[in-house]
C-alpha cells in the first residue's frame, strides 16, 4: 500500500483511524493504533502534566515525563506520543523529557542496521534502528543500562479515538 496508493485508509474494528497520503500515514499517525499498524514507531502513553507554549508536557505511570509539540489537552487528560524507531539515538537526552534510561533485552544484527529492544517508560519493547556503523561503534549487550534520546520534532502526538 506504501508503494502503490495515493490515499491509505487504517480502519479498526469498523471506524476510519486515518485517512491520507501514504507518507502522511508513516510520518504523522493519527494515533496510537496507526502507530502500532504501520510498525516502526514506539507509543507511549500517560497524562498530560503541562501544556504550555505550544509543548505538552505528559507523564508516564512509571514516572518518567516527555515533551510533545501540540496544545489542546487538559491537565490529567490521557495522551499518547508517538516517536520512529529510526529517531531515537542511543545517547542521553540533551533534555530531561526527550529521553530516558532503560535496560537492553534484545539485540538483532539485520545487516544494514541493528534492531535493539530495550524495557523502559512504561515500554517492554520500546525500539531503537541504528545503522550498523553506529552500533558496532558503541556496542551493547543484553542487560546493559542505556541511555535514549531523542529530539524534541521526533515526537508526534497521537490522537485518541472517541467510544
Amino acid at each position: 500500500a506504501m508503494a502503490l496508493a495515493d490515499i491509505m485508509v487504517i480502519m479498526n474494528d469498523g471506524r476510519i483511524e486515518q485517512a491520507a497520503a501514504p507518507r502522511e500515514v508513516f510520518e504523522r499517525p493519527a494515533t496510537a493504533f496507526v502507530a502500532r499498524f504501520m510498525g516502526d514507531h514506539n507509543v507511549l502513553s500517560g497524562r498530560v502534566t503541562s501544556s504550555e507554549n505550544g509543548v505538552i508536557v505528559m507523564t508516564v505511570p512509571e514516572g518518567q515525563s516527555f515533551s510533545v509539540r501540540g496544545s489542546g489537552r487538559a491537565v490529567g487528560e490521557p495522551v499518547d506520543i508517538g516517536i520512529r524507531t529510526d529517531r531515537v539515538r542511543l545517547q542521553v537526552a540533551t533534555e530531561w523529557t526527550l529521553g530516558f534510561n532503560g535496560i537492553v533485552s534484545n539485540v538483532e544484527y539485520r545487516g544494514s542496521s541493528v534492531k535493539i529492544t530495550v524495557l523502559g517508560a512504561g515500554s517492554d519493547d520500546f525500539t531503537v534502528i541504528s545503522d550498523d556503523g553506529a552500533y558496532f561503534d558503541r556496542p551493547v549487550s543484553v542487560g546493559d543500562a542505556i541511555a535514549l534520546s531523542w529530539a524534541l520534532d521526533d515526537a508526534v502526538l497521537l490522537g485518541r479515538t472517541s467510544a
